[in-house]
């Protein structure tokens, strides 16, 4: 698979059947790479609806439920959602705008540690720092909020990150289908 970090995340979440995206259209890049004939974008009035959204898709579908917001106030948005996901046991993936890597710890506007603030709400955290990561950290959120006791899983996206250009295969999972069973993912 070619194509930026942005295009590569989005990818793979559509190899585990992902066709419904709620929030603002952050991060942008990803939002750039869906296709908007196989996947629904959702907008919502601020990103903690998007996650409330998220969450009551993954209980009527039995799937996890796709939320997305920016970095910041936007991130701190979420935790209601977050919170009822996690109570509840419904597998729930966020996607969080975070800023560009060169910026981390600088002040810049609206920087908030992202981990430290919704650590308390989800399973797990995962910031991905190269583009070469990206398909695993997909396919890590999607185990993880499946597995075990489901819940809710945050992906950090750096806006730098997603722009870097990625040439070659990053995983084979990218190929293979998500089974509609909780727990259930790609080998």
């Amino acid at each position: 698979m070619k194509g930026t970090a942005g295009k590569i995340l989005y990818e793979t979440m559509r190899s585990y059947g992902v066709t419904c995206i709620f929030g603002m259209e952050d991060p942008i890049h990803v939002f750039h790479a869906v296709d908007r004939s196989f996947t629904k974008i959702v907008t919502a009035r601020d990103e903690k609806h998007a996650a409330i959204m998220a969450h009551g898709y993954a209980q009527v579908t039995g799937r996890p439920g796709v939320c997305a917001s920016t970095f910041g106030p936007g991130a701190t948005n979420l935790i209601t959602g977050l919170l009822e996901a996690q109570r509840s046991s419904v597998p729930v993936i966020a996607l969080v705008q975070d800023h560009p890597l060169r910026l981390k710890n600088k002040n810049a506007s609206s920087e908030l540690d992202h981990e430290t603030a919704l650590a308390p709400y989800v399973k797990n955290i995962t910031r991905i720092n190269a583009p070469e990561q990206t398909a695993d950290a997909v396919r890590t959120a999607f185990r993880i909020a499946t597995t075990g006791r489901p819940g809710p899983v945050v992906l950090l996206c750096p806006s730098d990150v997603m722009a870097l250009r990625l040439e070659g295969n990053p995983c084979r999972c990218c190929l293979q289908a998500f089974s509609r069973q909780s727990g259930s993912r790609p080998p």
